[in-house]
């Protein structure tokens, strides 16, 4: 048992790296003594300080301070989801091959995020759990193992959040008009669907339509996490998700209610197109402004 134990270790870390290698060593349970935890203890004060090292390192990631106008403005009611047929079709897609990762290892990192959004709030706020650093580096993988969201230039994906404060949701006009890129420390969660849509279909998850801001994406590498998910209403929601640290640019912003006293669960009072620019997983390339 020992001996094939370190076999497949050895094999995983050809093929996936020594870190993951080495994390999926720790998720999986096996018992305290065993070869795989000693080789995994052997590294872990290194991998622990070269972790924080990373984290760090993060905080300082250089961003252009702006870009030239290459990407093109578009108001977010010129935006569209892709046909509903289309989406259905690549959500019975499984796995790339050549992957190592299971449907059910896959399933369990997306029932572990669905589950609890916390890491989101952590990252945001520069805070740290212990075993954040080693979920971050399973879900870099689990994405890479997802065929990419395909709909890419004419096809977008929708966010709704809701701001407390309008200094919060003005934040994106002023990235606007500056040019600037920002990064998003957390996971970018979004929709496949409009909030309209949602709102409409019974089939649909509606939780999310009365919030005050409705952001539409161009995505270049989200994942369509639906057919890793096992309940109803995560099924519902038809989430396509982006990796942490991804980068995007704003395209347009409209307030539908200028001079109006900003309140919470406004039904998308707040219009924002925006476009992903960078991400630490594969995506699709974007075309240039002349081609769209």
């Amino acid at each position: 048992v020992v001996a094939d134990h370190l076999v497949r270790y050895k094999k995983d870390r050809e093929v996936l790296g020594a870190d993951v290698a080495d994390l999926l060593v720790r998720v999986s349970n096996l018992e305290k003594g065993s070869v795989e935890k000693k080789l995994l203890d052997r590294n872990s004060k290194q991998q622990a300080a070269e972790e924080e090292q990373d984290d760090n390192e993060e905080d300082d990631t250089k961003l252009p301070p702006s870009l030239p106008n290459t990407f093109p403005s578009i108001a977010y009611d010129d935006t569209a989801p892709a046909p509903r047929q289309e989406i259905e079709a690549h959500s019975k897609k499984g796995l790339l091959g050549g992957t190592r990762f299971t449907t059910s290892f896959v399933s369990h990192l997306v029932r572990e995020y669905v589950r609890d959004h916390g890491i989101n709030d952590r990252r945001r706020k520069k805070k740290k759990y212990p075993t954040d650093a080693e979920f971050l580096v399973l879900s870099q993988q689990m994405l890479k193992a997802i065929p990419v969201y395909p709909f890419t230039n004419k096809y977008f994906v929708y966010r709704c959040v809701d701001f407390k404060k309008q200094s919060e949701v003005f934040w994106f006009k002023e990235q606007m008009e500056s040019g600037k890129l920002f990064q998003d420390r957390g996971f970018t969660s979004a929709c496949a669907f409009t909030p309209d849509q949602q709102w409409e279909r019974a089939d649909l998850s509606s939780d999310f339509c009365s919030m005050n801001a409705y952001i539409a994406i161009r995505s270049k590498s989200g994942r369509l996490i639906r057919p890793f998910v096992k309940r109803d209403a995560a099924k519902r929601e038809w989430e396509v998700l982006f990796c942490y640290n991804t980068t995007f640019k704003i395209l347009s912003f409209e307030d539908t209610k200028p001079g109006e006293e900003h309140r919470a669960r406004d039904w998308g009072r707040y219009r924002i197109v925006m476009e992903e620019v960078s991400s630490l997983v594969p995506g699709l390339k974007m075309a240039p402004a002349d081609e769209e």
